[in-house]
């Protein structure tokens, strides 16, 4: 768990662009026994990648009153394992969720980090000569944006680095990482997966907890919760799902549902920038000149042996061109229950950049002069790259573990 720890780190701290010249604010709650992952997050604190973090451990603080009886305990740690939910409610004796009093001292200790900010600045409202603020903002300015340091966990110091290691730690970060989900809750208002599909979904307006039979895969890929998730929400659905926010839905598919569609912007501003860099005209825009690689990974749910592995039970074809080396990404970063979720498909040679829902032509058509679409996209700054993806293994059945498609990265050249 630490070298997860560690690539998010890392991955959160790229994900802002300098010139926005801010960086975000992380709390961590873990256990105090978790020595590893804190020592990970006082490394990059002490290399000036995070600059407002907060460490919280809710369990240490009743340590001292586990022999004192309940009556004669501080308020606070009254009523330390309670929890406000209605009777029934599922998810209080788990482990994982924090009891009412819990989510009050988080609270506590959220608001005396924040305050000791407040203090420093009525400090320096109150006595101009001591230049607080100053000081702060020129030390900040100094190590603004420092470059990533090597990686410090063991996975990610291995000799044998494979090829998605970089892109696990964003070391060397020499280009942009850009991610669509169709999990929720998502950061900000963009990252949907559902912006970048061209075609080939279907009932994107039925109730996420009806059931879906064969009827809706013959007609496409569905966008679904797995079985067990679905029970689980019509448990907590009389409880208004207890607040919880998070959906883990995916888009499933089998043989007959066709292939998805989706397309990929590519890091094109404008038409004049576009011009100077010489990328020519439509026919000519290779796809490895704006992508180094696409990632597709599976819904988190437990898999059986007879479920699909999208890697080997599905084809991909890129920029009009068939993926020949498709590679599961072995790591625990990105697997779950035993399953690795993630595949990396390398950008053929021959794959080329068109506009949303344009057919690709062959090269071979190309090159006796058939033009794409009439060739009239020019220096379109809706270029992109197209990928489809079709579950091509008939066995793979609907009630016994359809593919999933629950998130789709890409790595860009800046």
């Amino acid at each position: 768990l630490d070298s997860t720890l560690e690539a998010f780190i890392r991955q959160v701290a790229t994900a802002f662009p300098k010139q926005q010249q801010q960086r975000p604010m992380m709390m961590f709650r873990d256990s105090p026994d978790a020595y590893q992952r804190r020592d990970i997050i006082q490394k990059y604190v002490d290399s000036y990648v995070l600059t407002d973090s907060l460490l919280v451990h809710t369990d240490t603080p009743i340590n001292a009153f586990t022999d004192v009886k309940e009556k004669h305990l501080p308020l606070g740690f009254q009523g330390w394992k309670d929890f406000g939910a209605p009777h029934g409610a599922p998810g209080k004796d788990d482990g994982q969720n924090l009891s009412v009093k819990q989510h009050e001292l988080t609270a506590w200790l959220i608001a005396m980090d924040l305050l000791s900010a407040m203090e420093l600045l009525v400090a320096d409202m109150m006595d101009e000569s001591l230049n607080l603020i100053e000081k702060e903002e020129t030390a900040y300015e100094h190590h603004l944006f420092p470059d990533l340091p090597s990686p410090f966990s063991e996975e990610a110091q291995k000799e044998d680095k494979n090829d998605w290691n970089t892109l696990l730690f964003r070391f060397p970060s020499q280009s942009s990482i850009q991610c669509r989900t169709s999990f929720e809750p998502r950061m900000g208002d963009g990252g949907d997966l559902t912006d970048i599909i061209v075609s080939g979904t279907i009932g994107d307006e039925v109730d996420l907890l009806l059931p879906k039979g064969p009827m809706y895969y013959k007609s496409g890929w569905i966008m679904d919760l797995d079985k067990d998730e679905k029970q689980q929400r019509k448990r907590l659905q009389q409880w208004d799902f207890l607040g919880f926010r998070d959906v883990k839905k995916a888009l499933y598919g089998v043989p007959s549902s066709g292939p998805l569609q989706l397309f990929l912007p590519a890091p094109l501003k404008t038409a004049s920038e576009e011009k100077d860099n010489q990328v020519g005209s439509v026919e000519d825009r290779s796809a490895k000149l704006y992508f180094r690689s696409v990632i597709v990974c599976e819904s988190n749910v437990p898999r059986l042996p007879e479920s699909c592995k999208i890697q080997s039970d599905a084809t991909f074809t890129i920029g009009g061109v068939k993926v020949l080396k498709a590679q599961t990404i072995d790591s625990d970063i990105v697997s779950s229950f035993g399953k690795q979720l993630c595949t990396l498909l390398e950008i053929p040679d021959d794959a080329r950049l068109t506009t949303p829902g344009e057919r690709i032509l062959p090269k071979k058509e190309i090159e006796t002069g058939r033009s794409l679409k009439q060739s009239t996209v020019e220096l379109s700054p809706q270029l992109g790259l197209s990928v489809e993806i079709e579950v091509t293994n008939r066995s793979i059945h609907w009630a016994k573990g359809p593919c999933s498609v629950a998130h789709v990265l890409w790595e860009s050249i800046a």
